[in-house]
């Protein structure tokens, strides 16, 4: 059997032994559902191969259930950790000294929200920082933004929403400098830096 380990806003996580091909879906099931707080997404970790590091997925898990958009239920490998946050808290990961879930206070901006996450690491790309939404229609927005935009942005789109997503992108050298090598994924978007494969 293989190790699946549910954290977060589910009515019982815990670590599954699976001895079939399960999807996302199902592991949430067997976590007893969705906890009432439970945001709309849901952050897939996984380890590559070949030491790779480690590659974070995220999925809508909100128009996986509501909508049935069968496209977001990806399957799950055995060593993956799910996290689904809770409702209310932005996410923010790449090159930042403490990737984090944040809660969201009021009307809090992407530099807050960064700050909470410790700040930028020293091999962050400050030319290379995105803001990843789901809109209302359930669209996926992709923002590319730079620390310039950042700082001297005062509109509403730098107003964070919840299930935000921030995630700064590392500089050419990040693999010397850190050697986890973290990248994103998204499932269903036509968007990846890395497709979780089927």
């Amino acid at each position: 059997g293989q190790q699946i380990t549910m954290v977060g806003a589910l009515k019982n996580p815990g670590t599954f032994e699976i001895k079939s091909r399960k999807t996302i879906l199902d592991l949430v099931a067997m976590s007893g559902g969705l906890a009432a707080d439970a945001g709309n997404v849901a952050l897939v970790t996984r380890n590559m191969n070949e030491g790779k590091g480690s590659r974070v997925f995220r999925c809508d898990i909100h128009s996986l259930i509501r909508k049935g958009d069968v496209d977001m239920n990806m399957p799950v490998r055995g060593g993956d950790v799910i996290f689904i946050p809770k409702a209310g808290t932005v996410l923010v990961d790449g090159a930042v000294r403490d990737p984090k879930v944040v809660n969201l206070e009021g009307k809090m901006g992407i530099e807050e929200a960064l700050s909470a996450a410790g700040g930028l690491a020293k091999y962050a790309d400050l030319e290379d920082i995105k803001l990843l939404r789901t809109m209302a229609s359930g669209e996926r927005a992709i923002v590319q933004l730079t620390m310039a935009d950042i700082q001297t942005a005062n509109g509403p789109e730098f107003i964070l929403q919840e299930n935000d997503m921030i995630y700064v992108e590392a500089s050419g050298s990040r693999m010397l400098v850190t050697g986890s090598g973290a990248s994103l994924g998204f499932m269903g978007t036509g968007f990846s830096y890395s497709s979780p494969e089927k």
